[in-house]
């Protein structure tokens, strides 16, 4: 059942990118609304680019998605950009408020956990993930683990915060 439903989400999700592309085809760009979010100064850490449904947001006979990019940009700082059709901007926008109005000290954490809940494909710098203490890359992996069939647990640590070096003090 598992299969057929991830099955199912990725058709749904494959069906939704054919209309921001056909949208794109077209020149017609507009249909796309964008948040972009400065993550301050954080070197090159991670990239991210990810298309993901919120399941718990309806929108129509449908749910609403989100598309993700996470970027570095040459002057050292990282970007993360939230992208989403017309249709689905408002409901998101209130799904992801705590993400979007986090105050600069939470930020970086918040995009972090929804990255590690949402998306399958980060890519880490090596030399960043070098950095990472071994109870940081345990705790990481073991978050990321319990997302892969279910919605992030209520579980909160500093070390799940991608873009921070910070020593893990367990």
């Amino acid at each position: 059942m598992i299969a057929v439903q991830r099955g199912m989400v990725a058709y749904q999700l494959w069906l939704y990118k054919q209309e921001i592309d056909r949208a794109f085809v077209r020149g017609d760009l507009d249909i796309i609304v964008h948040d972009v979010l400065c993550l301050g100064q954080t070197g090159p850490c991670i990239a991210v680019s990810a298309l993901f449904s919120l399941d718990d947001v309806p929108v129509r006979d449908d749910v609403a998605r989100v598309a993700l990019t996470v970027l570095p940009a040459p002057e050292g700082q990282t970007h993360a950009i939230f992208a989403y059709t017309k249709r689905d901007a408002s409901p998101a926008r209130r799904r992801l408020r705590s993400v979007l109005r986090a105050p600069s000290s939470a930020l970086c954490y918040r995009v972090s956990r929804l990255v590690l809940d949402t998306t399958e494909n980060i890519v880490i710098s090596p030399l960043h993930f070098a950095r990472f203490s071994p109870d940081k890359r345990k705790t990481i992996l073991d978050f990321f683990c319990s997302t892969v069939l279910a919605s992030a647990p209520e579980f909160n640590h500093p070390d799940l915060n991608l873009f921070e070096i910070a020593q893990s003090n367990h």
